[in-house]
């Protein structure tokens, strides 16, 4: 494994490691108030949870789109390397705001629905995690064996 991989495998971990703790620090400290399922004072609440999530997702698919779109047009191989690692960053830093912005509300509010929507994010982050194979295909060194010793 390339030495480029396993630096993104680390910030990758970190990543997934510290929104971890933090969720089963909240659980922890809050669970003495207990949860419940949903408040329905807090109903606004929700809804503005769900419409940044779902913005701060939108907008990681649409920076990753167009900064992948202009690597592909990079010809120099380390510099696509380069914004490659810069895509991969900015993805997960969007991502992680996301998962910290529910644990956030439910710190906030103590229900559990803020709990499923980081179970959901925290599994849509999963997906991210940086692989050889994935790193090939979006870079478009599947065919380039010169290229893939690279990462």
């Amino acid at each position: 494994m390339g030495k480029r991989l396993k630096v993104l495998k680390i910030i990758f971990l970190a990543l997934l490691l510290e929104t971890l703790v933090f969720f089963v620090a909240v659980l922890i400290f809050k669970a003495s108030e207990g949860f419940e399922f949903m408040n329905v004072e807090s109903q606004i609440i929700y809804v503005i949870t769900g419409i940044a999530i779902t913005g701060i997702l939108i907008a990681s698919q649409l920076i990753s789109k167009v900064l992948l779109q202009k690597m592909v047009e990079a010809t120099d191989r380390q510099a696509r390397i380069s914004k490659y690692l810069t895509i991969c960053i900015v993805r997960w830093a969007l991502m992680e705001a996301a998962m910290l912005f529910s644990i956030t509300i439910m710190m906030v509010t103590g229900t559990w629905v803020a709990a499923i929507a980081f179970a959901f994010l925290f599994i849509l982050f999963l997906s991210f995690n940086p692989s050889r194979s994935r790193i090939e295909r979006e870079l478009g060194f599947e065919e380039d064996v010169d290229m893939r010793h690279e990462l």
